[in-house]
């Protein structure tokens, strides 16, 4: 490993993002305005909302070019202090990922790119302290921090493009390579490329976490090529056998990134799969733990080529809704069972390719801050990043209140309820990303 001396944070700038007054009555879609920065960034993919500093907000990381870091310090108010770590990668990075990694009480930031190793930031009192990790210098794609062992240390799992996927177990706050502890290893090793995509959760709730890893290869056609099949590693008890095709869900569709929560209700984890040549797909698990591709009765019909998306309570009637980004961003309203329909934005005329989402202003509603990217990852010079905010419905019609970013309006169409209206009131709620957040 390698090291550098501490970066100190230093105010550099002043942002001030607007409120604005929103009127609400109604059904049927979802309308925003958005508010620009005072400051200018172009990202690609990489950006996290975070609490970084400890003061119960949610601040703002931000890869401007895709390879110089930000820290915007949120004041709680929407006003930014932002912070220029002196941190510049020598590519287009592809992950950012917040951790406690030494579990001093500071979230530390890990970024990943082309072939130009892993970085960590470890954040002390007095600023950023930069080490590189060994066995770094490969070419990532989606990496997530998760406690695999289950001994209070997060560790890290990044994808690599052209070879295996990478472990990272935590040794005391010092993330070590570790080779032993999930064979991922395939037969030929040509077919290990591809890993696009990490997702780590308890899937069969046995108390220990399952891996599930995306993949995709542009130019392979043959959907039997292992490049292009996802991989499931079911976790017993700290032993891990890949078992995609024995539960259902080794898809081959060329798969971007994958997302899982119990989408019908019924007290399992389901997994959506966003892929980018074939139709997305959605297996519903069946209490002996297998998955049935449900895709078709879904309802799930998203136009475009996703690159990121995210399951979230977006109509706030306590079922998860789904979100997808890319060429297209579309919200796709989840029933309760697992049948969604798609509701009208007015994203479509600039649509964004990557996003974060927290509580910007603390006032229990999640808000967006949007990037967009050309060619997958390469900052958008035209488009800059920005915040949105999601809708609030109220049973008695129209009303006005503040709100961060963006502007809209949400209908709904109470006579159905035939009985009488119901109360719809969203509660505090966080997100965990990607473009990898708390």
């Amino acid at each position: 490993m390698y090291m550098k001396n501490n970066t100190i944070f230093q105010i550099k700038f002043f942002v001030s993002i607007f409120f604005i007054s929103v009127s609400v009555s109604g059904f049927s879609q979802f309308e925003f305005k958005e508010a620009i920065f005072q400051k200018t960034f172009f990202s690609g993919i990489p950006i996290s909302i975070t609490d970084i500093n400890g003061d119960y907000t949610d601040d703002l990381i931000v890869l401007d070019q895709g390879k110089r870091l930000w820290i915007g310090l949120n004041s709680g108010q929407g006003h930014y202090f932002w912070n220029n770590l002196n941190a510049e990668s020598n590519s287009v990075l592809w992950s950012v990922n917040i951790a406690d990694l030494d579990r001093n009480g500071y979230q530390d930031i890990i970024l990943g790119g082309s072939n130009d190793g892993i970085k960590v930031y470890y954040q002390y009192q007095q600023g950023f302290q930069k080490i590189g990790l060994d066995q770094s210098l490969f070419f990532s794609q989606s990496a997530t921090v998760y406690d695999i062992n289950r001994d209070g240390w997060m560790d890290y799992t990044i994808c690599d493009d052209n070879a295996k996927s990478k472990v990272y177990i935590n040794r005391k706050g010092i993330l070590e390579l570790d080779t032993n502890l999930i064979q991922l290893g395939l037969t030929p090793t040509s077919v290990e490329a591809g890993n696009y995509g990490i997702l780590w959760s308890d899937f069969d709730q046995d108390g220990d976490g399952d891996l599930y890893i995306s993949k995709c290869r542009a130019g392979i056609d043959n959907p039997m090529d292992g490049r292009r099949i996802n991989l499931y590693y079911r976790n017993d008890h700290g032993v891990f056998t890949e078992q995609g095709e024995a539960y259902g869900i080794a898809c081959s569709d060329q798969s971007w990134t994958s997302l899982n929560g119990d989408i019908n209700g019924d007290g399992t984890l389901d997994l959506i799969v966003l892929n980018h040549y074939s139709p997305n797909k959605i297996y519903i698990q069946k209490s002996n733990g297998l998955f049935d591709d449900v895709t078709v009765s879904s309802g799930l019909n998203y136009q475009g080529t996703p690159l990121e998306g995210a399951l979230k309570d977006w109509d706030n009637d306590s079922d998860l809704d789904l979100l997808i980004t890319g060429t297209q961003v579309e919200l796709w309203l989840n029933d309760g069972l697992g049948h969604f329909t798609k509701t009208y934005t007015n994203f479509g005329a600039k649509p964004f390719s990557s996003f974060a989402v927290g509580d910007i202003n603390k006032d229990g509603y999640l808000d967006i801050y949007a990037s967009y990217a050309d060619l997958l990852n390469y900052p958008n010079q035209s488009k800059r990043p920005t915040l949105v905010a999601p809708w609030r419905s109220e049973p008695l019609g129209k009303f006005e209140f503040q709100r961060h970013y963006i502007q809209f309006k949400r209908y709904w169409l109470y006579g159905l309820l035939l009985s009488g209206w119901a109360e719809v009131r969203p509660g505090i709620t966080r997100w965990r990303v990607l473009w990898n957040s708390k």
